[in-house]
């Protein structure tokens, strides 16, 4: 059995720790949802004073603009070599995510 390399997807297990890295550098990936392609990632989004992201916000398919603002909990595999990020959820569960985020001071 081969030792997986760096940019193979990551497993749900794995993505904790490797995430925020490959995240950081994922803007104009290609988002699926367990239901099929749902958008592009616009940009991480990273807490004050943080140095991984806990949002990304996705530019949604359609005629529209439309963007959602996704957990990272719910990314399940990240493949960097063919730019896609994977999600645990459906293409309506992710279309009905709020567009932003409330900051709080």
């Amino acid at each position: 059995m081969s030792t997986p390399r760096s940019s193979d997807s990551i497993s749900t297990d794995a993505a904790a720790a490797t995430t925020p890295a490959k995240l950081a550098t994922s803007h104009g990936y290609t988002v699926e949802a367990s239901d099929g392609e749902v958008g592009h990632v616009e940009t991480p989004l990273f807490p004050p004073a943080g140095a991984e992201p806990d949002f990304i916000v996705i530019r949604l398919e359609g005629d529209e603009p439309a963007f959602a603002v996704v957990p990272v909990r719910l990314i399940s595999s990240i493949d960097t070599d063919g730019r896609r990020v994977q999600l645990e959820a459906s293409r309506e569960t992710i279309a009905d995510l709020p567009g932003d985020i409330a900051l709080e001071y």
